[in-house]
């Protein structure tokens, strides 16, 4: 490489650092700005979710069970049919082995629905929202207010 071809490259050099220079100048203040934005978004996010939240004491864990009982009578038509019913329990596993069952008259049956229903809410709500907790702790941002 000549003396010409050698500072032609140096001079590409110089203005590619000088283009990088200028390209990270740049971006760095929209970076900024997006993340701030981010953050913004992100909290407001966790606000709309927080404020999505069912009522903390319409709730209840378990299951809607449907049963059937046949009586025994050997004339009675739950010998060939599914049996008397339906009745409802709502079935609770509290532990290994330690199931309870409660009567759920049919009256009752939509209410305890909803209160299931919104047991089911809030677990996805606050998965959600713990989310964009940990995003917020990624960036450094998670507020101290306890």
């Amino acid at each position: 490489m000549g003396p010409p071809a050698k500072a032609e490259q140096q001079n590409k050099s110089k203005k590619k650092g000088l283009t990088e220079r200028l390209v990270c100048y740049i971006t760095h203040p929209r970076q900024l700005m997006k993340r701030k934005k981010t953050l913004s978004s992100l909290k407001r996010k966790r606000s709309r979710l927080v404020a999505r939240l069912p009522d903390l004491e319409r709730l209840l864990r378990g299951s809607l069970v449907e049963r059937y009982k046949k009586c025994g009578k050997s004339g009675c038509h739950c010998v060939q049919d599914r049996g008397h019913g339906p009745a409802y329990y709502l079935s609770v596993t509290f532990g290994p082995g330690k199931t309870r069952s409660y009567y759920v008259s049919a009256k009752q049956k939509r209410r305890i629905l909803k209160y299931l229903g919104n047991y089911q809410k809030l677990r996805e709500l606050t998965e959600q929202i713990m989310s964009v907790n940990r995003e917020l702790l990624e960036q450094g941002e998670l507020e101290d207010d306890c």
